[in-house]
């Protein structure tokens, strides 16, 4: 949107060293029934309180990860709403900065945070069709901010002295426990799907049409089950296999918002190098085994070198990538799991109370 098109009155923004604001306005909105606004320009101003008020209650970790799903403000934090409305950005470094205020110098910054910060459910609570906003940054803010961030001290930063990284360390904390029974409830179905590998195989022959030579996908194994449970045939060892895999999904799904996502807004200069690398190794995890359990998957490139074992020489084309999934995501939420709790472990305990 052009400068010039809207109002350039600036709201005050209580700014801290290292962080630039995000002026948000709305530049034009239909409401779902047009007859009963009135002014228009009212409207507006009724909208952007309201907007406010939302965005005071909004879960700032969903829209963090709403933009790093599209590569932005890596390395950014979204701190908090001002009044008016202004999103508060931190930053971890002078690359992060520059990084965004490209955004805002190419004109890209509207459309980045447009969906981000105007979903469908917002959007329905303010009963509107259709709102666009106004999105800018301030250059003398920038400009100071480049110059906080060349004299920041590398140090690392004391946790408890940035109270919206305590509220996500206590949510994550709560987590932990429930994380630590997904891992041991999947090792438990680890077991039993080992366990009933040979019925599962047998099954799967006897079901499979007789000129299948490759199970190349899971959506291939999927559509195979389905039409045994039509055709009303035994699939109960099938059953079991297809329920580990939707445990699977959900469980990582879990994963990704309740720890990956919330981790994305821990200040990286509150973490020392071990935790910096355990962040990055549960986020990879993660995304690694959402990949496998996918159902189009190429099973064909899929191994595990004790399970594979599991399979006849001639039947590896048909089985080996199928069952070796399954070892392969069980051993990630553990990795996942070990690694949360590490990552906890090296914040001081009074930092959870």
């Amino acid at each position: 949107m052009s400068e010039k098109t809207v109002d350039a009155s600036r709201p005050f923004f209580h700014r801290k060293e290292g962080e630039v604001g995000v002026y948000v306005k709305i530049y034009d909105a239909k409401a779902e029934n047009a007859h009963a606004i009135g002014s228009e320009q009212y409207y507006r101003m009724d909208l952007m309180d309201k907007l406010f008020d939302i965005y005071q209650t909004a879960d700032v970790i969903k829209m963090k990860a709403a933009l790093d799903r599209k590569k932005m403000f890596q390395g950014a934090y979204l701190e908090r709403f001002e009044k008016g409305i202004i999103l508060a950005v931190g930053f971890d470094d002078i690359d992060a900065l520059e990084n965004v205020w490209k955004l805002h110098k190419d004109e890209k910054l509207q459309r980045a945070l447009q969906d981000v910060l105007m979903t469908p459910s917002i959007l329905k609570s303010l009963g509107a069709t259709n709102i666009t906003l106004w999105i800018k940054m301030m250059e003398d803010e920038y400009t100071n901010c480049k110059n906080e961030l060349l004299c920041r001290k590398m140090g690392k930063v004391n946790v408890t002295s940035l109270p919206s990284d305590v509220e996500v360390l206590k949510r994550l904390k709560k987590y932990q426990e429930k994380l630590s029974k997904h891992a041991q409830d999947i090792s438990d179905t680890e077991s039993s799907v080992e366990h009933r590998l040979g019925e599962f195989l047998l099954t799967m022959k006897q079901i499979l049409p007789t000129d299948v030579t490759s199970i190349k996908t899971l959506k291939e194994f999927e559509t195979y089950h389905k039409v045994a449970k039509g055709a009303n045939k035994k699939t109960a060892s099938l059953d079991a296999f297809a329920n580990t895999l939707k445990q699977l999904r959900a469980t990582f799904t879990e994963i990704e918002a309740s720890v990956c996502n919330p981790l994305l807004q821990i200040h990286k200069s509150c973490e020392n190098e071990k935790q910096r690398e355990l962040k990055k190794k549960i986020s990879i995890t993660c995304i690694e085994a959402q990949a496998l359990l996918k159902p189009e998957v190429d099973l064909t490139q899929v191994t595990h070198k004790d399970w594979q074992k599991k399979v006849l020489q001639r039947e590896q084309e048909l089985y080996r990538g199928l069952i070796c999934v399954i070892p392969l995501a069980c051993s990630a939420v553990m990795e996942c799991s070990f690694n949360f709790d590490e990552y906890l472990l090296d914040f001081p305990s009074q930092v959870y109370k």
